[in-house]
């Protein structure tokens, strides 16, 4: 499953109906599924595909969200201090 927003795109890939990688941008895995639940505004398009990726997560699927959210959690406090991926910091 694809989910894009204008400015970031994700992937969920699920084996036998059961979820088992998610990537989005950089990240793969828990972050990654955790990003995807910081996206606003997204569209959801299914893509089958021939074979599903590598599996990078595991659990049931309560399990998966429950870290899930822990993750989106953390990622919005830091867009707190840090809103925008593309800033750039200089050390002094």
């Amino acid at each position: 499953m694809e989910v894009r927003t204008a400015a970031q795109s994700a992937s969920l890939d699920f084996d036998g109906g059961k979820l088992v990688a998610a990537s989005c941008g950089d990240d793969a895995g828990e972050i990654a599924l955790g990003a995807v639940l910081t996206l606003v505004d997204a569209d959801f398009e299914f893509v089958p595909a021939s074979e599903p990726r590598a599996a990078n997560l595991s659990g049931t699927l309560e399990a998966l969200l429950e870290r899930a959210v822990v993750e989106r959690d953390q990622i919005l406090s830091y867009r707190e201090v840090v809103p925008r991926d593309e800033m750039r910091f200089a050390v002094s």
